[in-house]
């Protein structure tokens, strides 16, 4: 009954702190409408931020004696968004970061498109995150390249840039840069020795692809050469044959004039042969000429018609059918084509 009790204790306990713990992190669910309004003014916000950031390389040092004078409403600063855009473009590049601040304009715009759609909140933070990191690396990389007026890296890239050239060096700073470089490609990114074997395999398939793809296209061209040269000869074969043939029609034209003036020119004549009669002929002529031609109804002058009682006589009764006998065929008929 002791530990019974005790269990029960805990459970009760632990709901309690489970409940507590819900409660403190529940999480505000924004309303189509109030993400349509907060989406909408971040993306306002990251312009406003771009316009200002570009317009500060073509008026920021005119600039720098408005921002002094911010309240004064008589002086007008030459910057795209005015003094605000002054303002804020001297906070972040000139204070700030330098050129690498633009990545704030790029995470702002980033942060109204996952409102708007509603996306995933962790991974949000994780490009806030990993966006702060490149900036403050941009920084310290543009300090480095330009360590004399910090123009592009803004005074804490400046800054941060005597510091660490103070003990490690501008040779240090730039190792610290790359292993910072590394780790962001490894934890980021996650890339790692397979990938770049990976990816050194890909580019060696890539170039075995395109030797491949011009050693096919020089053969293709190659063919299309010989299948041009090979046109031309037989065309021009073509064209001697054509002319050969009409070489040969010309020499055949010549040929029947020439012909044609050599039989004008001989006259040939032709006599008719007479046949020799044979003696039966000439025996036949004499009798004709003796007795004249044989007349055959001579003999046919006394023949007389036969009678018509020669002919039989038919009874004039109809055709008579036997039934019997046309059913006896028509079941042959149908036992022999069911044979079949």
């Amino acid at each position: 009954m002791y530990y019974q009790t005790i269990l029960k204790m805990a459970k009760l306990k632990t709901n309690n702190k489970s409940k507590f713990y819900l409660f403190n992190k529940k999480e505000v669910k924004l309303n189509s409408s109030q993400k349509l309004f907060l989406g909408s003014t971040l993306v306002i916000f990251s312009f406003v931020l771009f316009l200002s950031f570009t317009s500060y390389f073509f008026t920021g040092f005119s600039d720098q004696s408005t921002l002094a004078q911010f309240t004064e409403g008589d002086i007008v600063a030459e910057n795209w968004m005015s003094k605000i855009g002054a303002f804020i473009a001297d906070l972040f590049l000139h204070k700030g970061f330098g050129v690498s601040s633009y990545i704030v304009c790029f995470l702002t715009f980033l942060s109204a498109l996952f409102v708007l759609f509603g996306s995933n909140k962790k991974k949000l933070t994780r490009h806030w995150f990993w966006g702060l990191l490149i900036m403050v690396w941009g920084s310290i990389l543009f300090g480095l390249i330009d360590l004399n007026s910090g123009k592009f890296s803004g005074i804490i890239g400046f800054e941060v840039n005597i510091f660490l050239k103070s003990y490690v060096g501008n040779i240090g700073t730039s190792f610290l840069l790359f292993l910072s470089a590394i780790f962001y490609l490894t934890f980021r990114l996650n890339i790692g020795i397979d990938s770049i074997k990976r990816w050194f395999s890909f580019k060696k398939k890539n170039k075995n692809v395109e030797d491949g793809l011009l050693t096919n296209l020089d053969e293709a061209h190659n063919e299309e050469i010989i299948d041009l040269n090979e046109a031309e000869i037989n065309s021009r074969d073509s064209d001697l044959e054509i002319e050969l043939d009409k070489d040969e029609n010309l020499n055949v034209e010549e040929a029947i004039k020439n012909e044609e003036i050599i039989a004008s020119e001989l006259k040939i004549e032709i006599e008719e042969v007479k046949e020799e009669k044979s003696e039966s002929d000439n025996l036949a002529e004499k009798i004709v000429k003796d007795f004249g031609l044989f007349d055959p109804k001579l003999e046919l002058g006394n023949y007389k018609f036969p009678n018509l009682d020669i002919l039989k006589k038919y009874d004039s009764e109809g055709i008579t059918i036997n039934k019997e006998e046309l059913e006896e065929n028509k079941t042959k008929i149908v036992n022999t084509l069911r044979n079949y």
